[in-house]
């Protein structure tokens, strides 16, 4: 199950960044379905799971920032500030983001991330200390970030006072946080 696992992340990852590439927004949005639907059918239907891309809606607001106000091109008459070309590709990174999100459930659904940083340590055997502690960094960022909000964390320091002391203080309690997780 591991290898076929490896075997279906590779295609998903290389076919997610071959759509770089496609400019066509029929096949972009076929895709699109595909992918939403082999989350649902693969993880078990979720609503939640179908509108997951919708989680990252600042890119979505990025995307559309850039691609439609500062393009170039034949300009939609009634509405001047926008152009034919800016819209069509908006569109096509809506779609390709909206791919790549939801292939990104996929990928761990297979644990492709696994995967790759055994890989990764294959390649380069002297930086494995460095891989292990990236998965381990990724294992414990949602904790992190909790912790990291929490009083708890911040408690009796004072910033702006003894900036450096601080934060050497702020640092060392999510290592003992961490150390004491693991």
């Amino acid at each position: 199950m591991q290898r076929a696992g490896a075997i279906h992340g590779i295609f998903i990852f290389i076919f997610c960044i071959s759509i770089i590439f496609i400019r066509n927004l029929l096949f972009l949005f076929i895709s699109m379905l595909f992918f939403t639907a082999a989350v649902q059918f693969l993880t078990g239907f979720s609503v939640k799971k179908v509108f997951h891309p919708l989680k990252f809606w600042q890119f979505f607001i990025f995307i559309a920032i850039v691609y439609l106000f500062f393009s170039y091109g034949t300009k939609i008459h009634w509405i001047p500030v926008l152009t034919v070309e800016g819209v069509t590709e908006t569109l096509l990174q809506f779609l390709r983001l909206w791919i790549w999100l939801e292939a990104s459930l996929l990928l761990t659904h297979f644990r492709f991330h696994m995967f790759f940083f055994s890989l990764l340590k294959k390649l380069f055997p002297s930086g494995s200390t460095i891989f292990s502690a990236g998965l381990i960094a990724l294992e414990y960022f949602p904790e992190m970030l909790q912790f990291s909000k929490s009083p708890e964390s911040r408690a009796g320091l004072n910033f702006f006072r003894n900036p450096v002391k601080s934060l050497e203080l702020y640092i060392r309690r999510h290592i003992e946080k961490i150390a004491s997780d693991s």
